[in-house]
């Protein structure tokens, strides 16, 4: 039986904060929230998170701030962004920064789905791919 994996949502609208947690709990992950990017970034460090689902648009850090800090902290799971709107700019940032994928609000519950069931083998594969070089590394020395 495959692990169950935990996915970060940050959202700064606490009603579809909510919505979202109750929606992706429908689909059998773990969750946890955060209603900023610096918010974020503390569960980040604390909790071992396979996947996050972002609003691009938020107080005190933006999705895209997130999306480099996390990169540069050597986080390279699955980033999902979520905007109503977003300049043609922060989109070119978003797709620099390697994010997985980009949903339109109001998110659509089969979107979610199929974007989370993607981004969930992707997160298997590079967890997979991430331990056996660990492991390569601990037997060479």
């Amino acid at each position: 039986m495959s692990e169950v994996l935990k996915v970060l949502i940050v959202e700064d609208d606490v009603d579809l904060r909510t919505a979202l947690e109750s929606d992706v709990m429908e689909l059998g992950f773990e969750v946890v929230s955060a209603g900023n990017g610096l918010e974020a970034l503390v569960v980040f460090r604390t909790t071992k998170i396979d996947i996050i689902l972002s609003d691009l648009n938020m107080p005190k850090m933006s999705g895209v701030t997130l999306l480099a800090e996390l990169r540069q902290l050597g986080y390279y799971h699955p980033f999902i962004v979520l905007s109503g709107y977003g300049t043609r700019e922060e989109v070119i940032e978003l797709i620099r920064g390697s994010a997985y994928n980009f949903l339109n609000k109001p998110v659509l519950f089969e979107d979610l789905k199929v974007a989370l069931v993607a981004a969930s083998k992707y997160a298997r594969l590079l967890s997979t791919a991430m331990g056996e070089a660990r492991a390569k590394v601990d037997a060479a020395e």
